[in-house]
């Protein structure tokens, strides 16, 4: 069993694993930038899947082990389940987004499906090693 933090983005759910997650915090409008470009260390997946933004959200901050100091701003956190694999459909990777996510849930009674976000997807990572810094190491985390 894995835990996850089921977040929301449009009409849509998400899952980030707990364990990639280093912290939560509020998100006023325009705090991310537009796109897998990063110029600080924030990635707003509104803008990222083409869902109109603007409105306050919240950081997904990750931790040290996936990318330290990279956020994801979304719309909504819908609160913590814990999957095991069965309860997951492997997605091929197709197309620009296809390696952003590896699994879609299986359809249960209660609730819609949703898609598991690889963190270690080029598409986040390396717009974020693309920052500029000469180690590809994040500079001051401050900013997320």
């Amino acid at each position: 069993m894995t835990l996850y933090l089921r977040v929301g983005v449009g009409g849509a759910a998400y899952l980030i694993a707990a364990d990639g997650i280093a912290s939560l915090a509020d998100s006023a409008p325009g705090d991310g930038v537009a796109g897998a470009v990063i110029g600080g260390a924030v990635v707003d997946c509104r803008d990222l899947f083409g869902v109109p933004g603007g409105a306050p959200g919240y950081r997904v901050r990750l931790s040290p082990k996936v990318a330290e100091g990279l956020c994801l701003v979304v719309d909504r956190l819908e609160g913590m389940v814990e999957l095991d694999d069965d309860a997951f459909r492997r997605l091929p990777p197709i197309g620009r987004m296809g390696t952003l996510f590896d699994a879609v849930t299986a359809p249960a009674a209660a609730e819609p499906p949703a898609l598991r976000l690889n963190l270690g997807s080029a598409l986040l990572t390396g717009a974020y090693i693309s920052r500029g810094e000469s180690d590809g190491r994040p500079g001051d985390a401050a900013d997320c």
